[in-house]
């Protein structure tokens, strides 16, 4: 398992993150005896109802390899099989439904199907992800000169906090057409303060058109269903193993042993201090326990499900 962190973030139904930075994938692969293809495609077709009734809100990215989450979510599967009955007996008065995780394999494997599905778009040629890309740096460059201008200007601020808001890949063929009109509309203030060229406005407005026409000719309703998807995945199987692991913690908390058994999704990172010597970096999720619900709508009955990260 490749040493990798964690981070997440919430996303409403106004966000549309970029494909290519909501995601990360790798080249590894699961050996064939852990998952089967068919399987993994029969997973996420009998998940698919209780993975888009997850309030969108609820849903955050996960920014670990899908070998590794897919990984911890099958150890987690065959170890909660195995200790199932103690789960039943010791949290048999507490709200946890154990029914409700006897699927952490079919989790993990729709996770893995979609990624599948993420990575085939990905590494398709799509004329409107490739422009996406190369406009990227140059909208990062003029939104930060432009912020560190005018952010704090009573009147230009607003325009620029406008321009910033938009989400969606027409909002961002019109951000960086925008960003040029913007530009070049007050360069005289601009100029010499930051280091956008007149070059870079000049192409800012052309990649911008660019965009623009390749989204309008481009169905990129597809691409949205399957990303969305694979969040989606990812969240459902997140939270299966924070369940587990917060009900493992407390059933086996005086068995290290066993409880080893659950590990966290966030990797821990060897670090060399001032001393030179090395450290372990703290599990964020160990930390303090901070229990939330979230509201998920299974496909048997609702259920409220408690999170208690530890």
């Amino acid at each position: 398992m490749t040493e990798e962190m964690t981070t997440t973030c919430t996303m409403d139904d106004s966000q549309d993150p970029e494909i290519e930075e909501d995601m990360e994938l790798d080249d590894e692969v699961l050996p064939e005896t852990q998952l089967d293809a068919q399987e993994a495609e029969n997973a996420l077709a009998s998940l698919k109802h209780t993975l888009m009734a997850i309030p969108a809100a609820h849903v955050r990215l996960l920014k670990v390899s899908a070998t590794s989450a897919v990984g911890v979510g099958l150890a987690y599967a065959q170890a909660f099989a195995e200790d199932r009955p103690l789960f039943a007996q010791a949290l048999r008065t507490a709200v946890f439904d154990v029914f409700a995780y006897d699927n952490l394999a079919d989790r993990a494997k729709a996770f893995w199907q979609a990624d599948i599905l993420m990575r085939q778009l990905l590494n398709s040629e799509d004329p409107l992800r490739m422009l996406m890309i190369e406009a990227k740096p140059l909208r990062i460059k003029l939104m930060k000169a432009a912020v560190y201008i005018w952010g704090d200007d009573p009147e230009l601020g607003d325009v620029i906090a406008a321009i910033r808001s938009g989400a969606t890949n027409v909002n961002k063929a019109d951000d960086l057409g925008a960003l040029g009109t913007f530009f070049s509309e007050h360069w005289d203030r601009a100029q010499g303060k930051c280091d956008v060229t007149l070059e870079d406005i000049a192409r800012a407005e052309k990649l911008g058109a660019r965009i623009l026409q390749a989204t309008i000719s481009t169905p990129t309703g597809a691409a949205y269903d399957v990303r969305n998807l694979r969040h989606r995945a990812a969240e459902y199987l997140r939270q299966g193993i924070e369940d587990v692991r917060a009900a493992a913690g407390y059933i086996f908390r005086n068995d290290e042993k066993s409880r080893d058994r659950y590990p966290s999704l966030f990797i821990q990172r060897r670090r060399k201090n001032g001393n030179g010597k090395a450290t372990v970096e703290q599990d964020p999720s160990d930390a303090a326990i901070t229990p939330t619900v979230v509201e998920i709508q299974t496909e048997s009955q609702p259920a409220e499900v408690q999170l208690s990260p530890i």
